[in-house]
């Protein structure tokens, strides 16, 4: 190749090698939902080749018609079977992620509650008329301002301590209540690919004894 048509074909290969890299990496749960849907497709064929081959069994010389759909479901459960194998993992990552947020969210909580604790500590060994003996104790109207407004920043800030407890608090829920759901999901898509094992398990079988039955046609 000439050393132009090189470089033309060099650049013209980053050029469409470069928006497939700047793609976003998808999420467990973008991953999950894709599946869903792929998943939903499959089975709504499996459903229309389970009535074909009723339709077919009811017909004189449909041995071979009967074969082609059994081997046809068989590629459809295996089908089913990679995505449930996907569905998966991507939930387990999605577990992972979770249960790392949980540990993060749960130590900010630890801390948070710790000054909470110390901050009313402090305000019960004072006593209630603390703030007024700070006021009053001014030396001047200035020393008084000034006072008075370092007294409403100490406030807000417990105010928005108070705020961001209860915020931990809720998250924290959140993040619980998702591994309790990533966790039924997984017991639910083991149990379904176990049982998606057996029917490809049957298809198999039912195949074979297809298959014997024509070759014992074709020799009678």
């Amino acid at each position: 190749m000439r050393p132009a048509a090189l470089a033309l074909a060099l650049a013209l290969a980053a050029a469409l090698a470069g928006p497939a890299a700047a793609q976003p990496q998808r999420t467990p749960q973008q991953q999950i939902s894709e599946s869903q849907r792929r998943l939903q497709q499959i089975r709504e064929e499996r459903e229309e080749l389970r009535r074909d081959l009723r339709t077919i069994r009811g017909q004189v010389n449909s041995v071979s018609a009967e074969i082609r759909n059994i081997q046809r479901q068989a590629t459809v459960s295996a089908s089913l079977l990679r995505e449930l194998e996907l569905q998966l993992e991507a939930t387990q990552l999605q577990i992972l992620d979770t249960e790392t947020e949980l540990a993060a969210t749960q130590a900010q909580l630890t801390l948070k509650r710790e000054l909470l604790d110390r901050r009313v500590r402090d305000i019960y060994k004072r006593g209630p008329l603390q703030a007024v003996e700070v006021l009053l104790s001014a030396q001047s109207f200035s020393d008084l301002i000034n006072r008075y407004k370092y007294l409403y920043l100490v406030a807000r800030r417990d105010r928005r301590l108070v705020r961001e407890v209860g915020e931990l608090h809720r998250q924290l829920a959140l993040r619980e209540q998702e591994l309790k759901r990533s966790y039924a999901e997984i017991q639910y898509l083991q149990a379904e690919r176990a049982q998606e094992h057996g029917q490809l398990e049957s298809l198999r079988t039912n195949r074979s004894r297809t298959l014997t039955t024509l070759r014992t046609h074709e020799r009678a």
